[in-house]
């Protein structure tokens, strides 16, 4: 059976997966999408079946600084959570936008304590995490009530594969109950067989399934997006 794989240049990759599947329109304003899923970029060097004529110079930082625009668009902002992303990159990236984020974002230099929390639940935040991912991200969800009025929540995990211990909880279960709690995933693997040497392939899998957007990449950048 063909599979059903699209194929974009950068500037409908902004339009298509972003623009079209994050907002809408009500009264004259742009709002999130309560239809909201996790995505996952991933490094496939040897992948062949795509168009060498296309532009696919979009990689993970692309999409977060065009994510960050959509952002700026939104009336009912989300709080942002940056993890293993180097901060003074992030920073570039968000000083880079159209909009200016010291006016509709509070940044927080710090997600440890419950007040730091509940700020981030209740208003659009950013902050950037550099260690002990599995807490934070285990006190987020614990965080995160069903049916509370909250901010949507984006997590960028770059190279997730990389950290030493994402268990208690696994990041699988986390990806499989956190968007029922409005908390969305972008995960960026470079190496996901080193993630599989880690968890098993069950766990990788069970990621995998949950992310309704994969950006199968090259080392030049997005080659294709299934499905």
């Amino acid at each position: 059976m063909e599979s059903n794989i699209i194929k974009v240049r950068k500037e409908e990759l902004i339009n298509s997966t972003l623009n079209g599947n994050f907002l809408y329109e009500e009264n004259g304003e742009l709002y999130f999408t309560n239809k909201l899923n996790h995505t996952i970029f991933e490094l496939d060097k040897d992948f062949k079946n795509y168009d060498e004529t296309l532009n696919h110079s979009m990689n993970f930082d692309d999409y977060v600084q065009k994510f960050l625009e959509i952002c700026s668009k939104a009336k009912n902002k989300p709080s942002l959570l940056f993890l293993n992303c180097v901060p003074k990159n992030i920073i570039k990236i968000l000083n880079g936008t159209e909009d200016n984020y010291k006016h509709n974002y509070h940044f927080l230099t710090e997600l440890n304590q419950d007040e730091d929390f509940k700020n981030f639940n209740e208003k659009p935040c950013v902050t950037c995490v550099q260690e002990g991912f599995a807490d934070v991200l285990k006190k987020l969800v614990e965080t995160r009530n069903d049916g509370i009025s909250q901010n949507d929540v984006f997590v960028f995990f770059d190279e997730p594969e990389n950290i030493h211990n994402l268990r208690l909880p696994s990041l699988d279960t986390v990806i499989t109950i956190s968007r029922s709690r409005r908390i969305y995933f972008v995960l960026n693997f470079i190496n996901k067989s080193k993630y599989i040497e880690k968890y098993g392939p069950e766990s990788y899998q069970v990621i995998e399934d949950n992310c309704k957007t994969k950006f199968i990449c090259d080392y030049n950048g997005v080659v294709d997006i299934q499905p």
